[in-house]
């Protein structure tokens, strides 16, 4: 008996990637607090010879969206230096 392939059902749809979902966040800012230091670059071939660190820290509580654990938000902002190469992103 010859071999015959099941048939497909014609109304299949085929599956792609997941789309990324979009989440906005809505948060009340309660407190910032901005950190800065100078110092001298102590690498051994630095190309500047100061070392400059910059931080953000923005504190507040989450409006949107509501019935999560916590309602409590910290971002930390921190600079990129332009000559500097960037870190691989997840992909």
């Amino acid at each position: 008996m010859p071999y015959k392939p099941k048939p497909k059902p014609a109304n299949r749809e085929r599956r792609g990637a997941p789309r990324e979902e979009i989440v906005e966040y809505i948060v009340a800012i309660d407190g910032w607090d901005w950190s800065y230091s100078l110092s001298l670059n102590q690498e051994k071939h630095p190309v500047d010879p100061y070392h400059e660190f910059r931080h953000l820290l923005i504190t507040g509580r989450l409006l949107r969206p509501i019935g999560l654990k916590t309602d409590k938000v910290e971002v930390s902002l921190l600079p990129v230096r332009r000559d500097e190469p960037r870190a691989a992103q997840g992909s």
